[in-house]
């Protein structure tokens, strides 16, 4: 009777572990997005260019970027702008040293369990090294890209008209750090809190940094002209706070507004703190989604040697 009991208790066990595993899939594998903080990955298509090229206009060769969409931002055609820099245009006969992507480079979608791959794009110089050299000359050809990109952030805010009002069967927490999901990019919202700011107010605060190894400017930027530098632009950003709900935000460092442009430290970083109404929505407490979009240009560059040689 003893070893039965012992059994049916092991085997009770075993079903709860599984259930609990289970329940742990299932929650893991729930979300808005896929993650990561990459976006357009920049490289050189292989032999494009060579390592070594012969002068007096005597080899065509090319400058190839492949560029692929690593995050879940989608580029539209001419919104990635490529400049190339550390060699001469007229010396390697290359028409225009900044070009743009042709066509529409889609970023990583999540379908349910699945993650559908980013799409990809090149964009090709055709170059000849002019001059008659007396002997080898080895610049670094380097590829500059600018694109426009966006990252989108979601969370869940504790809403009711007073919240600083206690109650024993409260749904959902008001003073707490927030679970956030954010889009592949490599802007992120790193951490964001909702607390009460008085007995009809919510007071959100976030984090915002550059988790990239480019520089971020504002929307719009180098929409026109080559993709050098902008540092009226530069380390900057636009920010749109969209609750669900009907509540309005007021953000100090967006201009009192919602929506507006900020600036990072030299960090990479910022803090951007807001405050909303609560008097006008219902007594019980509820959950409501909070959308944060960020929009900005990602500028990225890549180089590498290339040695002209003289052929006589």
């Amino acid at each position: 009777m003893k070893k039965k009991y012992i059994l049916f208790s092991l085997f009770v066990i075993l079903l709860f572990i599984g259930g609990c595993k289970k329940a742990t899939e299932s929650k893991a594998a729930i979300g808005a997005y896929v993650g990561g903080d990459e976006g357009l990955d920049l490289s050189f298509v292989e032999d494009e260019p060579p390592e070594r090229v012969l002068d007096a206009d005597s080899e065509q060769f090319f400058i190839t970027l492949l560029l692929k969409n690593e995050g879940e931002f989608d580029i539209d055609v001419g919104e990635t702008r490529i400049t190339l820099s550390g060699i001469e245009k007229n010396q390697f006969q290359i028409g225009s040293l900044t070009e743009t992507n042709k066509n529409f480079i889609n970023g990583l979608e999540k379908k349910r369990e699945d993650t559908l791959p980013g799409g990809q794009d090149e964009i090709s110089y055709t170059a000849k090294y002019k001059p008659d050299l007396n002997q080898d000359f080895t610049p670094t050809v380097t590829a500059s890209a600018c694109y426009a990109y966006g990252t989108r952030t979601l969370t869940k805010l504790c809403l009711r008209k007073d919240i600083a009002r206690r109650s024993r069967e409260a749904e959902c927490t008001v003073d707490e750090h927030k679970t956030i999901e954010n889009s592949g990019a490599p802007i992120q919202v790193t951490s964001l809190n909702e607390m009460k700011g008085g007995s009809n107010k919510i007071r959100v605060i976030f984090n915002i940094e550059n988790v990239g190894e480019g520089t971020v400017y504002e929307k719009g930027s180098f929409s026109s002209g080559s993709c050098s530098e902008d540092m009226s632009k530069e380390d900057r950003l636009n920010v749109e706070i969209r609750p669900v709900s009907s509540i309005n935000f007021k953000c100090a460092r967006l201009g009192g507004g919602a929506s507006g442009v900020i600036k990072l430290n030299t960090e990479g970083k910022a803090v951007v703190t807001c405050e909303a109404d609560t008097s006008r929505l219902q007594d019980t407490a509820f959950e409501d989604p909070l959308n944060i979009n960020l929009d900005y240009v990602y500028k990225e560059r890549i180089s590498k040697a290339l040695t002209v040689e003289d052929a006589v």
